[in-house]
């Protein structure tokens, strides 16, 4: 049976000239697809529909790395590579090179050493901070606590929790432990890392570190005792005591 559809030929060349008004031309150029203008001079691709054509060879690539980035409604513009060891990210806007924010905080003692109990894990008050991106710490409420923020719309994720510092225990142990919501008791609610440490002839120190996934809202303190009389956790600048809870992503 023949062939009975309709073919056009159209002869490959440069864009026309603006048709009469009133009027639309159908044309075929260099690059192999066809086009429409109209009589404003619009142009349009007509092959393949509004995302016909080889993206390969798309003009919107001008050099290696070049991403196409939506503009606005069925539009899109070109966003050059960005430099070295930059990620893509959104500023809130659209997507743009730079780098993920840190989100986390680290508290320590203005000053004066801070009493602990003789084997009672006391929650230690934290009232100065080097760091605090989300508004997790105060000062003076509750300065024993650090606080779980939302992280760009992450409500449930993993955190790093560090502490470390000494006392002024010279014999029997140092005990440190992490505990979750607990409201300033030892025996309140989760724990999530403990650990004891010898008391040297000098002073007793400690260091204690872990990771927990928790969910905005929840918070964090850190315990510490000692176990031969009461001692002091003792305030040494930017050593003695310290916590730090940083953000390492969300948790599925």
């Amino acid at each position: 049976m023949a062939d009975s559809a309709v073919k056009i030929p159209f002869t490959e060349a440069a864009a026309p000239s603006t048709p009469a008004t009133g009027k639309v031309v159908i044309y075929a150029k260099t690059d192999g697809l066809l086009y429409s203008k109209d009589d404003a001079g619009t142009e349009t691709l007509v092959s393949g529909g509004a995302g016909g054509g080889s993206v390969a060879t798309d003009a919107i690539w001008d050099a290696a790395g070049d991403l196409a980035v939506g503009s606005g409604a069925n539009t899109a513009a070109r966003l050059a590579i960005g430099a070295a060891g930059l990620a893509l990210v959104s500023n809130g806007t659209t997507a743009a090179w730079g780098v993920q924010n840190a989100h986390g905080c680290r508290v320590k003692r203005a000053s004066g050493d801070f009493s602990v109990g003789n084997n009672t894990l006391t929650a230690v008050e934290f009232t100065a901070e080097d760091l605090d991106t989300d508004t997790m710490h105060d000062n003076s409420t509750n300065p024993s606590r650090v606080t779980i923020p939302t992280i760009s719309g992450v409500t449930t994720g993993l955190w790093s929790i560090k502490a470390s510092g000494y006392t002024d225990a010279t014999s029997g142990r140092v005990d440190v432990s992490f505990r979750k919501n607990a409201a300033g008791n030892p025996a309140s609610g989760t724990p999530l890392a403990f650990d004891g440490f010898t008391a040297a002839a000098v002073l007793g120190a400690y260091h204690l570190t872990t990771d927990a996934v928790f969910t905005a809202g929840d918070y964090v303190e850190c315990f510490v005792r000692t176990t031969a009389g009461a001692g002091n956790a003792v305030y040494d600048a930017d050593v003695s005591p310290i916590m730090t809870v940083a953000f390492l992503g969300k948790v599925t």
